[in-house]
C-alpha cells in the first residue's frame, strides 16, 4: 500500500492554524491591568448580586408562610363557625361554602 496524504477532513490542529491566523496583536497595558486587578471587583459583584437574590428569595418565602398561615386562619374560622352554627340549630347567612 502506497503511503501519501492522508484521506478526509483536515485535523483539529490544522484547523486551529488555518483559521486562527491573526495579523498582529496589540497589547493594552490598561486592558491587562484591569484584568488583573478587577478579580476582586467581580467576586465583589457576583457576592453582592447573589445576596440581592438570596434576599428576594427570603422575602418571598416569608409572604408564601404569610399567605398560607392567613388562608388556613380563615379557613379554621369558617369551620369554627359552621360548627357553632350548627351546634346552636342557627340558619347558615352564606349557604353557599365556597364562594369563589
Amino acid at each position: 500500500m502506497p503511503r501519501g496524504k492522508a484521506k478526509g477532513p483536515p485535523s483539529a490542529q490544522h484547523r486551529r492554524l488555518r483559521h486562527g491566523r491573526v495579523a498582529s496583536v496589540q497589547y493594552d497595558r490598561e486592558a491587562h491591568r484591569e484584568f488583573v486587578t478587577g478579580f476582586r471587583k467581580r467576586k465583589d459583584q457576583r457576592r453582592k448580586i447573589a445576596e440581592q437574590q438570596r434576599r428576594a428569595d427570603e422575602k418571598r418565602k416569608r409572604k408564601e408562610l404569610r399567605d398560607h398561615a392567613q388562608s388556613t386562619r380563615e379557613n379554621l374560622r369558617k369551620s369554627n363557625e359552621d360548627a357553632l352554627r350548627t351546634f346552636y340549630n342557627e340558619p347558615n347567612p352564606n349557604p353557599n361554602p365556597n364562594p369563589n
